[in-house]
Order: C-alpha cells, then structure tokens, then sequence
C-alpha cells in the first residue's frame, strides 16, 4: 500500500510540475512585446514553412501573413490542450470523477486564459481577446476531453485482449489432441 501511495505522489509531483511548467511558458510568451511577439511567430512559421519545403520568399504577403496567424492560432490551441490534458490527468489521480474532472480542468485553464489576456494589456503592443480566450478555451476541453478518449480506447484494448478467444473449428482441436 506504501508503495502505491509513493507512485501516485511520485505522479502528482511530475504532473505539478509540468502544469507550472507549461503555465510559466504560457505567461513567458505572453510577455513579450508585441514587435518580438511577432518575430517569435515570423520565425516559428519559417521554420513551419521550411519543414514542408515552401519557400518563403516565393509566398506572397497575404497568404503569409494569414499562414502566421494560423501558427499563432495553433500555438494558442495547443499551450492550453496540454494545460488542459495536464490538468485533468492530475485530478483524475484524486479519484474525481470524469465529467467534474473535465469541468475543473477546463475552468481551470479558462481562468488562466483570462488571466493571460488580462496580462497581454498591460504588455506594450500587445491586447486582450476574446477570440484568443475562444482558442485557448478550446484548446484545454480538447486536451481534457483526449484523455478520456485514450482512456476509453485503452480500456477497449485492454477488455478485448483480456476476452477468451473461440476456435472456430472445435472439432479439429479435439482430434488433434
């Protein structure tokens, strides 16, 4: 029983920390202005660009710009699915069930999404949205909502590897033996 009480301790710990962890890179991009903000996006969507072999200097400006608003957007989504993934995982150790788990994970990082918008004010060129609370919002009930679906998926596996398998033929097994 000590044992078990060490491994769920040892769990929480790693899930705090990678909770903070993602919380301190949310609020570290945040901070930034909103010319390096842009830079960070220029430069990740190059880099996104690159990977799929489009030049960026053959891309026109709109099409560009609106690429780099979609990393940004993308970028929202997934800080806070794993806000959202990490989260509920943590209250999940604490027997929680499922729908209030999901609904304290999701207020969880909603909140933090408020708080973050209502940091980006006080950031110089930087402001608060609505929208950007939609993404980020989004972003931690899917999170939250992919743990269950893995969850449900390896129970499947797990009952279905578990299920005695039937011989087709019974009548060959016997005369083999």
């Amino acid at each position: 029983m000590k044992n078990k009480i060490k491994k769920i301790t040892v769990i929480r710990a790693i899930l705090l920390a990678l909770i903070t962890f993602v919380m301190v890179i949310i609020f570290a991009l945040s901070a930034q202005a909103g010319e390096d903000s842009g830079e960070t996006s220029a430069g990740f969507t190059a880099f996104v660009l690159n990977i799929f072999g489009i030049n960026e200097d053959n891309t026109a400006p709109e099409k560009l710009q609106k690429i780099e608003g979609f990393v940004r957007t993308l970028a929202h989504f997934s800080e806070y699915a794993a806000l959202g993934l990490l989260s509920t995982l943590l209250l999940r150790t604490y027997c929680i069930k499922r729908r209030w788990a999901l609904c304290f994970a999701v207020s969880f990082s909603a909140l933090y999404a408020v708080t973050d918008e209502i940091h980006q004010i006080f950031v110089p060129g930087r402001a608060a949205q609505f929208s950007d609370w939609l993404v980020d919002t989004s972003g931690a009930l899917c999170g939250s909502l992919l743990v269950f679906a893995l969850a449900f998926t390896a129970a499947c596996i797990n009952k279905w590897c578990k299920k005695p398998r039937k011989l087709k033929n019974k009548k060959k097994l016997k005369k083999s033996r």
